[in-house]
């Protein structure tokens, strides 16, 4: 087991630099509402607001560490994005709208996923604070921003999907494993098969390690063995109907699933429990993360729903369950704004901003993405102009046209920048030198890594290839 967590802690450590930390984006309308002159109640797909402009203002006196060592001094990083909107109701009706601007998680270089980083920020219409909510929607780390995807996750309702909803039944089965002979067989697995057609139930096995169809469209998941005949050894949750008989159970030598190469060992039940979703989804809530169990709900059941990949509704590996959602939660202001008819307010809105760090480069090469697309919700949008107070260098950008300040660089744009008729967002790079060195010898990692995400994403399946990977190289290593 010791070797493998020491290559799991290298693969992972190789992988970092491929990493990307979540970015900021634009206030985006979650839903709204108006009353005309008549009284009439109204809503509809887009509202009639409009921005007029908008004023992006980074301000980045400072580069984060690589890693912080207490909590304290992760705090004291400075790095802030403001979007300020001046926003226009033309219509003849007062106009309430529920705003929601994500603005990413805690980076992986932060002390503790639970430091609250949010106390120096918020929400301001025409100079005054408003209430602003922080909410939480599951995303898997570092992926990127999809409005059409992420922003139906941030449900003000238990969300209901497929055979999951609050009252789904859970069952968790328990068995014990002996008899394995673990000096012969250090990588040992435990599997079962799934039938075909077998869509009334999805099926969570804990610690999975591998998931093969097999030719006759059952399905095989294991996991490692881990022999214990007085505590179970091996937990398999069940949603939806539970199981008419009990699955056998097979045994494989160096963690593969290979009929024919079965070992020996023996599965004995220790018994089984019933729950609902809810209970299973709240069961090891934790609190201290700032979120509400409604959220933490909603999460489990997009992470439930969304680690299927290459496998059928059979199958759910909740990655984000398996961590308790620490790294896995994208974090939202939610808040109100109303204008009655002919009204204009600015609006701001403040946010930590966290950088990917490339050390690849002597001195290091920050980057900073902001989305912009999700001001794309707006009827209309005006003027765009852009800041970034800095000291520092700014290497490059996706958008052309930045000028030198004395306190940094602008660029003022007329209206949301697109490319090839797709609005675009906004990316840059900051540097303490401004032609930072790039180490020759980083390009062939950087090469291996693109392959080896292209061949195992999404980040789910990664995660598999790689205990597979380090389940071979035990075997060699034993």
């Amino acid at each position: 087991m010791k070797t493998k967590r020491i290559v799991a802690a290298l693969l992972l450590i190789f992988m970092l630099p491929c990493f990307i930390v979540p970015a900021s984006a634009n206030s985006a309308q979650k839903y709204w509402s108006g009353v005309d002159s008549t009284g009439a109640f109204i809503t509809g797909a887009q509202g009639p607001v409009v921005v007029e402009s908008e004023k992006l203002t980074f301000d980045i006196s400072e580069f984060p560490m690589n890693y912080y060592h207490d909590e304290d001094s992760f705090l004291q990083y400075s790095g802030r994005v403001t979007a300020e909107y001046n926003f226009f109701n033309p219509s003849d009706m007062t106009v309430t709208a529920t705003l929601a601007f994500p603005f990413g998680g805690c980076p992986d270089y932060a002390y503790d996923y639970k430091s609250n980083d949010t106390n120096r920020y918020g929400v301001k219409v025409n100079g005054e604070s408003v209430n602003a909510t922080v909410r939480h929607t599951f995303s898997y780390p570092y992926s990127e921003f999809e409005l059409e995807a992420d922003l139906p996750r941030l449900s003000d309702e238990y969300i209901k999907q497929g055979i999951y909803s609050p009252d789904t039944t859970v069952t968790l089965y328990k068995w014990g494993v002996s008899g394995v002979e673990e000096g012969r067989y250090p990588s040992a697995s435990i599997a079962l098969d799934i039938p075909k057609g077998d869509y009334g139930r999805s099926y969570y096995l804990v610690d999975q390690h591998g998931a093969y169809l097999l030719p006759d469209g059952d399905l095989r998941v294991s996991c490692w063995v881990n022999n214990k005949t007085e505590a179970p050894a091996v937990y398999l949750y069940v949603f939806g109907e539970p199981l008419k008989s009990l699955p056998t159970w097979k045994f494989y030598k160096d963690g593969g699933t290979e009929d024919g190469k079965e070992i020996g060992g023996t599965a004995s039940f220790m018994g089984s429990e019933s729950m609902t979703l809810i209970d299973f989804a709240l069961e090891n809530y934790d609190s201290q993360l700032g979120v509400s169990q409604l959220d933490w709900y909603n999460a489990v059941v997009c992470d439930l729903t969304s680690s299927v990949y290459y496998f059928d509704s059979r199958l759910a590996t909740p990655e984000g369950y398996q961590h308790n959602y620490e790294g896995y939660l994208m974090r939202w202001y939610e808040y109100e704004i109303t204008l009655a008819p002919g009204d204009r307010l600015v609006n701001s809105v403040s946010a930590p901003i966290y950088p990917d760090i490339d050390g690849e480069y002597s001195p290091s090469v920050y980057g900073y993405t902001y989305l912009l697309s999700p001001a794309s919700t707006w009827a209309d949008f005006g003027r765009l102009d852009i800041v970034i107070n800095t000291p520092y260098y700014l290497i490059d950008s996706n958008l052309e046209g930045f000028e030198k300040t004395e306190n940094g660089y602008s660029l003022s744009l007329d209206g949301l920048p697109k490319e090839d008729g797709e609005h675009t967002d906004l990316s840059f790079s900051l540097c303490q030198e401004e032609e930072p060195t790039r180490s020759s010898n980083g390009t062939g990692l950087w090469v291996l890594m693109g392959i080896l995400m292209l061949l195992f994403a999404p980040i789910g399946l990664l995660w598999q290839g790689i205990e597979s990977v380090i389940g071979w190289i035990g075997s060699l290593l034993s």
